[in-house]
């Protein structure tokens, strides 16, 4: 391959770009744009037409109609020799006057700037002056907020500590409140069973009482029964003794029947009031 600069680019072409170079950035955009690398027009006939800056032509369309060839690949063989063929800038040294005109100038400007400088600097201090005095009576203030704030933390926390300990002695006395409230249960369980007895010995004892009445009165009508019996036999004796001494022919038989009668016609439950 041919790496020589061609006779036919312009001087601007062969101080920045070489042929080969060239090259391979039209066939690298080809094959980006899906383009044939080996058919068609090179970018050397292309260079050609930029031999002459004053004539090289200013478009895509103005460069393929004086070399031909497919306008996509035309496209794209401009964009790279106009680009390679940009004129560069010629860099000259200062003029003396304008150096002695820059040196006057910068002078001046220097000292205008120091007056600025000084009385910019001397507003910027007085306002951090101003600003750090009021950053510091902040500081202060908040320096003051922590400290009442970690006091009122401490404080917080410390109430913290009570109200856990309350609420364990709370606990505590839940568990206990339910213990006696068990042992009140099971208590008035046992009274229940114990008023249940002293009912049932209450009846008991009334009835007691009501037998032993009962007896009393038995009692009493028994000693009233046997003195009147005792009354009817001494009446009975002295009846039988009167009549057989008037009459000495009368038979009275055994006056223990008559007594015996009298027995079973009485019943126990007589005149005993329930």
């Amino acid at each position: 391959m041919n790496t020589t600069l061609s006779s036919s680019l312009p001087a601007l072409l062969s101080q920045e770009e070489s042929l080969v170079l060239l090259r391979e950035r039209f066939s690298s955009e080809l094959e980006k744009n899906g383009y044939s690398t080996e058919k068609g027009k090179t970018i050397d006939e292309y260079a050609s037409a930029f031999s002459d800056s004053n004539t090289a032509p200013t478009s895509a369309k103005a460069l393929q109609k004086r070399v031909g060839g497919d306008f996509r690949r035309v496209a794209i063989a401009f964009k790279i020799l106009r680009k390679a063929t940009k004129p560069t800038t010629i860099v000259r040294n200062k003029a003396l006057w304008f150096v002695d005109s820059e040196q006057r100038l910068t002078s001046a400007l220097q000292a205008e700037m120091s007056i600025v400088w000084k009385a910019f600097d001397g507003e910027v201090q007085q306002l951090v002056s101003a600003h750090t005095q009021e950053s510091l009576k902040q500081i202060d203030e908040l320096e003051k907020e922590n400290k009442e704030l970690v006091e009122f933390i401490d404080e917080l926390q410390k109430q913290i500590r009570q109200t856990d300990s309350q609420s364990q002695k709370c606990n505590e006395l839940e568990n206990k409140l339910a213990q006696s409230e068990q042992v009140a249960s099971d208590y008035r369980s046992r009274i229940d069973h114990q008023q249940q007895k002293l009912d049932t010995l209450l009846l008991v004892n009334h009835e007691l009482v009501v037998e032993r009445t009962r007896a009393k009165m038995l009692d009493e009508h028994i000693a009233s029964l046997t003195r009147d019996k005792e009354r009817l036999q001494e009446h009975n004796t002295k009846l039988i003794e009167s009549l057989t001494t008037t009459h000495p022919d009368w038979y009275f038989g055994d006056l223990s029947e008559a007594d015996s009668s009298l027995s079973e016609e009485f019943h126990v439950d007589d005149g005993v009031e329930n």
